[in-house]
């Protein structure tokens, strides 16, 4: 290997080939820290942040354990987190409320 050569091993924020994640939301907020919304199954708290990052609530899901084997497993513990902005904490709410009822009337539908 040629002693001159340099390996740049972190992108440029601004290279455009660079591995910057742009599926984060943006969690700050004057008012203080990113508020846990909930504690849900793995899936039901990934799909929870998209619906909500969808209409316009910043929103993360991360999980409480991520080194567990048993984190993805059904039934198994496999739980994550959903984190907001405080200001947009009521709003956050009352979307996972919506969901959450239209879930139960579709299984009441279904049963």
């Amino acid at each position: 290997m040629d002693d001159d050569a340099t390996i740049d091993a972190v992108p440029d924020d601004e290279d455009p080939d660079g591995s910057a994640r742009e599926d984060m939301a943006d969690l700050t907020s004057e008012i203080g820290e990113p508020v846990e919304l909930g504690t849900f199954p793995l899936m039901d708290a990934i799909l929870l942040a998209g619906h909500l990052r969808s209409v316009g609530i910043p929103a993360v899901s991360e999980s409480d354990s991520p080194d567990s084997p048993y984190r993805l497993a059904p039934g198994m513990g496999g739980t994550s987190r959903v984190f907001v902005r405080p200001e947009d904490l009521a709003r956050a709410r009352d979307e996972a409320q919506r969901i959450e009822e239209g879930a139960a009337e579709d299984t009441d539908e279904q049963s």
